[in-house]
Order: structure tokens, then C-alpha cells, then sequence
């Protein structure tokens, strides 16, 4: 007798107990999955900030070479670091910006 009662409880514990062990998986997955996007997302920050440095400054050499033909090799680099230079400054404050907005969205609730 109380083999068959300890079985009934089993069978009806049994699908709860499973539901519940899939819920938590899942959850740990999802947190997992929300952790990796979050670092994705700064990095994808960071690589646009430093692609654009290096873009304006081959952009400015080759601009201050074909309209200001004089211009020695100097002066077209010195040129170039101060445009990369003026244009890191600026978009330091943005990166940071949107690197705060990710921590942010992380660390609300879910729900």
C-alpha cells in the first residue's frame, strides 16, 4: 500500500518537478544570452568609435593632399591627428553614453 501511495505522488510531483527544472534552465540560458549581448554591444561601441578615428584620419590626409597640394607630409599628418584627435573627444562622451544605456537596459527587471 504504500508503495502505491508513494507512486501516486511521484507521478503527479513528477511533470511540476520537470516544469520547474526546465523554468530554471531556461532562465540561466536567457540570462546567459542577455550577458553575451551586453558585452557585444559595448564592444560594437568601442570598434565603431576606433573604425571612425581610423577612417577620418585617412579621409583628412587624402582630402588636405588633393586640395592643398603644398602641404608637406608634415602638415598633412599634423593635420589629420588633430582631426582624429577633435573627433575622438567627441564621440568619447557618446560611446560612454551608450555604453551606460547598455548597463542600464541590463540591469532592468525582466517582466
Amino acid at each position: 500500500m504504500k508503495l502505491v501511495a508513494l507512486s501516486l505522488i511521484v507521478g503527479s510531483a513528477g511533470p511540476a518537478f520537470l516544469s520547474t527544472a526546465q523554468s530554471r534552465l531556461m532562465s540561466a540560458l536567457n540570462a546567459q544570452k542577455v550577458d553575451t549581448a551586453i558585452e557585444t554591444g559595448k564592444t560594437q561601441v568601442t570598434q565603431v568609435q576606433e573604425s571612425a578615428k581610423g577612417a577620418v584620419s585617412g579621409a583628412v590626409q587624402e582630402a588636405v593632399s588633393q586640395h592643398i597640394p603644398s602641404a608637406d607630409a608634415e602638415t598633412v599628418k599634423a593635420v589629420a591627428a588633430a582631426a582624429t584627435a577633435s573627433l575622438a573627444s567627441t564621440l568619447e562622451p557618446q560611446a560612454r553614453v551608450a555604453r551606460d544605456q547598455i548597463d542600464a537596459i541590463s540591469k532592468t527587471p525582466a517582466g
